[in-house]
């Protein structure tokens, strides 16, 4: 398969599609041969394959809020409305119970996994967030949020943790010791943030419909576009850092330059309601969108038609 990258986004096609009900977020697992969508219901699987139904649904007893998988090994965690963090084996899908402790009162709303180590990072509704070893079940809280925690993510090397919240901020630490390094200060609800592939830089996207891109050294924004008039809630890089894509709450999925802003290419109409969560399977050579529409679509790049021989 083509890679989706700078030179080929412009050609970017939707492969299949799938429904799926009240989708919250996508996450590739298994060296991106297995997809993960969290929704209303539960949990849904796909396995070495994306077609019109999923291997696996697992019902949960409440609504999932987020899921992000381990790059160490078959794990992943899905933050759940109910304040629960659940660990699951991604090869033999039972819940894996070793949890620490439960660390939440209000809903879990973000959690993501370091890049190198057994320990995540979460957020909840009431602005909490925290890191916490799997193994030891030590935990570093990460203050300085009044209102629900959107996002939170690893930095790629592990150094930083970025979280992202309704009360317009960014905020990043130190993932070793939770000092606060720098607030990235937005004036509006941020709603999804990403790392670029070299953790030199932070994008966000937020409900004033700008994109950003702050650079992580010094908490100082180096470029901004209008994304979405009507705001957006995810974005994405490509695995070879070359291309961020946003889905807007207009429906449409635009490709962006990852270094200046510039736009690549777009699909108006991608979805007939906000595009919700976006997801770059880990080889670069699918995308996968879900929306407020409930359809799951898999975006990829087009085979070129072999030249006419004489």
């Amino acid at each position: 398969m083509t890679p989706i990258t700078a030179a080929s986004a412009a050609r970017l096609a939707p492969g299949m599609s799938a429904r799926c009900a009240f989708i919250k977020r996508a996450a590739w697992a298994n060296e991106g041969q297995t997809m993960l969508v969290a929704h209303g219901s539960g949990l849904s699987v796909w396995q070495g394959g994306f077609d019109a139904r999923p291997d696996h649904v697992f019902a949960t007893e409440a609504p999932m809020r987020a899921v992000a998988a381990s790059s160490l090994g078959p794990l992943a965690a899905t933050a759940g409305h109910d304040g629960q963090i659940r660990l699951w084996d991604t090869e033999t899908w039972k819940r894996d119970q070793t949890m620490p402790f439960q660390p939440h009162k209000g809903a879990v709303s973000a959690v993501g996994f370091h890049p190198s180590r057994w320990v995540i990072a979460s957020g909840d509704s009431y602005g909490n967030a925290m890191q916490i070893d799997l193994n030891s079940g030590r935990f570093m809280k990460l203050t300085g949020h009044s209102k629900e925690i959107s996002r939170i993510a690893y930095s790629p090397d592990g150094a930083l943790i970025a979280t992202g919240s309704w009360d317009g901020t960014v905020r990043l630490f130190s993932a070793t010791t939770g000092i606060h390094q720098h607030t990235l200060e937005h004036g509006a609800w941020v709603r999804w943030l990403a790392f670029n592939p070299g953790g030199s830089q932070v994008a966000t996207a937020c409900s004033d419909g700008v994109l950003r891109l702050w650079n992580c050294a010094d908490g100082v924004l180096a470029h901004e576009a209008e994304a979405h008039a009507p705001g957006f809630d995810t974005l994405d890089y490509s695995p070879d850092g070359s291309v961020l894509t946003t889905g807007g709450r207009d429906g449409a999925l635009r490709l962006w330059d990852a270094g200046t802003l510039a736009l690549l290419g777009e699909r108006e109409g991608a979805h007939q309601k906000p595009v919700l969560t976006l997801a770059f399977r880990p080889q670069g050579d699918f995308l996968i969108s879900g929306g407020g529409d409930n359809w799951l679509h898999l975006w990829e790049i087009p085979a070129e038609n072999a030249p006419d021989s004489d």
